[in-house]
């Protein structure tokens, strides 16, 4: 049972969050902004992978599609996630090798449907290439 002090607490916490002015667009589960789209696209921050995440890619399927063990203690787990060749949008840093990525670099990428923890996680396409190589370590 809750004290008077902890009751009045807790009770203005909850008014406090039913009273945002901000709410979800009704069924995106989304929060809208104030600010324009185009300023939002500029505020992208180059992703970068947990310390603590562990990458693997574990099959090839195709020439365009790999799958991926993912594993980040903080975050997600994902045993064997799809991702698909594209082309960086922004840049990051390769979530397998450490290695900077540039806007415009060869990269795979998890499918985003639904929308994985780690939507935004990129692997050079030459990493995921090497890594089903026989005389790689990698993989």
């Amino acid at each position: 049972m809750l004290s008077d002090d902890s009751n009045r607490c807790w009770g203005h916490t909850v008014r406090l969050l039913g009273s945002s002015p901000i709410r979800p667009l009704a069924g995106s589960g989304r929060i809208p902004s104030s600010e324009p789209v185009a300023r939002q696209r500029r505020k992208i921050k180059p992703y970068t992978p947990p310390a603590a995440c562990a990458v693997r890619v574990i099959d090839r399927p195709g020439p365009t599609v790999a799958t991926v063990a993912w594993s980040d203690p903080t975050a997600c787990y994902y045993g064997d996630q799809t991702w698909q060749a594209g082309i960086a949008r922004h840049p990051g840093i390769c979530a397998a090798c450490g290695k900077n990525i540039r806007r415009g670099d060869a990269v795979y990428m998890p499918r985003r449907k639904p929308l994985p923890a780690n939507a935004d996680a990129m692997i050079l396409a030459v990493v995921v290439q090497n890594s089903m190589s026989p005389h790689t370590g990698i993989g």
